[in-house]
């Protein structure tokens, strides 16, 4: 086993979540308005996609 869970989305996640996803945004891409807007309120992003 590989040590790696997929598990649902929790609040306590957003700070590691912010963290990982502007790591490889800023190795890839450039940081833009949109990106920040969802890393900064992950919740509310992923709560208006199942809407």
């Amino acid at each position: 086993m590989s040590g790696i869970a997929i598990v649902p989305f929790q609040r306590e996640h957003a700070a590691d979540f912010r963290r990982l996803n502007l790591n490889w945004i800023e190795r890839l891409f450039t940081i833009e308005a949109p990106d920040l807007e969802v890393l900064d309120n992950p919740w509310g992003a992923i709560s208006n996609m199942a809407a």
